[in-house]
């Protein structure tokens, strides 16, 4: 019976592709969920500022990954405006029409029975 051999160079090289194929990977997930997610927390607060929107007013927020369209949604509720509901959405890289935007983000408002206003 014979017995098949690995050479140790070879060995070397598939732990190597092992541990860059790894490394791509967790870079991917890193990039993808918790980094997007800190980059819109930053654009939101940034637009709230330029808006002169003071933080203090939120009453709630919540931030959902759009798998579909590479985004956040940043549903917010204000303290003093109980007839509407604000979704921002934030995309990194966002492409509309024929030109390509890159750390964006947009508003979108929604009356008490969720229909689209702005």
């Amino acid at each position: 019976m014979r017995r098949l051999i690995v050479k140790p160079k070879l060995k070397k090289i598939s732990l190597c592709f092992v541990i860059l194929v790894f490394i791509s990977i967790a870079g991917y997930l890193f990039y993808y969920f918790p980094l997007q997610r800190i980059y819109a927390e930053i654009k939101f607060y940034e637009y709230l500022e330029a808006e002169g929107i003071d933080a203090s007013t939120i009453e709630s927020i919540e931030y959902h990954k759009d798998i579909v369209q590479d985004g956040y949604f940043i549903n917010v509720k204000y303290v003093d405006d109980d007839n509407y509901s604000y979704r921002y959405r934030y995309y990194l890289i966002s492409t509309f029409g024929d030109k390509i935007r890159f750390h964006k983000i947009y508003r979108e408002v929604y009356d008490s029975t969720n229909t689209r206003i702005r």
